[in-house]
């Protein structure tokens, strides 16, 4: 199950970083931009940490690499290679909004506790 997760961290966590970059990009065109700047930073910061640190796990200690193998209008696949085996997975354009819908939530809803507090 971890693995699992750090596989899908890794397909869906650049797509949050950068929808964060743009949303970022978006609010600084307000005119009340400087109540944004600083929260969307500490988001986007946050998300390149994660990044690392799954990539480190991912290399270092399950030896898993992750290729983007195909990409159309209907599925996306991905070829896994772990321990000298490979396999597929594949992924819907619907599959891979929602899944990123669900971690820009979870870094939305930790960092509204974090600066709430």
């Amino acid at each position: 199950m971890i693995k699992h997760k750090i596989i899908n961290n890794f397909i869906i966590l650049p797509f949050v970083l950068t929808l964060f970059k743009k949303d970022r990009h978006a609010f600084n065109q307000l005119k009340f931009n400087y109540l944004y700047e600083q929260f969307f930073d500490q988001l986007i910061e946050q998300v390149q940490k994660d990044i690392i640190a799954n990539k480190q796990l991912m290399y270092s200690k399950y030896k898993i690499n992750v290729q983007l193998v195909e990409r159309t209008t209907k599925t996306w696949r991905y070829k896994i290679y772990e321990n000298s085996h490979g396999r597929i997975i594949e992924f819907t354009p619907n599959e891979l909004k929602e899944m990123t819908i669900t971690s820009m939530n979870d870094y939305l809803l930790k960092k509204k506790g974090v600066l709430t507090s």
